[in-house]
């Protein structure tokens, strides 16, 4: 609060007192270089309202008296209930700038000769009040935090709205645009981090188990053109099978796409071979004969597997009987692994 000021006959006190929404009760003293009124952040007194100009009016003091003058604001301005461009201003005369009013106020100035002293200006204080000008952020940057964590679980991106909606409402009436811009920074940090989290957790599953299912289907009609050119090299050699799965695709049977397994890329792998147990009664441990399999127990996102029967059917099997299997064939117990897996990993 500045030092209360005295007025003398020689030079009057000037101050407008602001009656409306904005800045109730506040007075700004118009001193020898005039007050300022708008939105815009430079002048002397700030209202928020859109009907308010960024340069909307000034008043300055003109001898014994203060003139108001529209700097061409869009609504222009009204005293004592007539619009006017400029106007010399008498005490109590009211100035309406958008919803505000402003109340003119002399003090001292009178032409009589002599000196005299008025009592001081009361409450008056220098531009605008230390309450208007104190930004208020405390509420937006932790809406900011809460909507940083939004990434990590998409409720948090409430809370940061939360946050920032009272944090707007707070700064509604100051000119902060610091505080606006982190309220509404926080708003759409929420809305990015909480719609992507909701992505990776709700929707991004649900895709990759559809693509699975028919990355599954196809590995299926895979395993059977396999069945399909075995028996037809078989009907071509006196019914010996091929040493390699490669001889099929060789004499033309079999195309090399159809060698590898359509769901290798799911989790990151790549030209994932089917694996080919040749031999009499290559049986596992489910009195099945396998002569063609899936490469191993990571694709299809581990879920299980395929196997190619010798009478020409596929049969899918769970993660762990599929693994069993496997182990069997693979120890050599009744089959041998022909062609095998050559992997590529990123």
């Amino acid at each position: 609060m500045p030092t209360p000021q005295t007025a003398t006959d020689e030079r009057p006190l000037f101050y407008v007192e602001v009656r409306g929404e904005e800045l109730d009760g506040h007075q700004f003293q118009i001193g020898g270089d005039g007050l300022l009124i708008g939105r815009s952040p430079t002048c002397d007194v700030i209202f928020d309202s859109r009907e308010v100009s960024r340069r909307h009016c000034y008043f300055y003091p003109d001898g014994k008296s203060c003139v108001v003058k529209d700097l061409g604001s869009k609504n222009g301005i009204i005293v004592n209930g007539k619009p006017t461009r400029d106007k010399h201003l008498a005490d109590g005369d009211t100035v309406e700038v958008g919803p505000s009013r402003l109340v003119m106020h002399i003090k001292g100035g009178s032409p009589g000769g002599g000196k005299r002293t008025e009592a001081a200006v009361p409450d008056l204080v220098d531009r605008q009040p230390a309450d208007f000008a104190t930004p208020r952020h405390p509420l937006a940057i932790a809406g900011i935090v809460f909507a940083l964590l939004a990434y990590l679980h998409w409720s948090f991106g409430l809370g940061a709205a939360l946050l920032a909606l009272v944090s707007l409402w707070e700064v509604r009436r100051q000119a902060d645009r610091l505080g606006r811009s982190l309220a509404v920074g926080a708003v759409a940090i929420a809305l990015v981090g909480s719609g992507m989290n909701l992505w990776f957790v709700e929707a991004a599953p649900g895709l990759r188990e559809k693509d699975e299912l028919a990355a599954r289907m196809e590995c299926r009609d895979n395993l059977l053109d396999i069945a399909a050119a075995l028996k037809a090299y078989r009907a071509a050699h006196a019914g010996a099978p091929p040493e390699r799965l490669d001889e099929l695709v060789a004499q033309g049977l079999l195309k090399p796409e159809r060698l590898l397994c359509p769901a290798g890329g799911q989790n990151g792998a790549a030209d994932l071979r089917y694996l080919f147990a040749a031999g009499p009664d290559a049986a596992s441990e489910s009195a099945f004969t396998v002569i063609v399999c899936d490469p191993g127990p990571d694709c299809h996102q581990q879920q299980g597997g395929w196997l190619l029967m010798a009478d020409g059917h596929t049969e899918w099997m769970p993660r762990e009987r599929f693994e069993r299997i496997l182990s069997e064939l693979k120890a050599g117990r009744q089959a041998t692994l022909r062609g095998g897996p050559a992997r590529r990993r990123p």
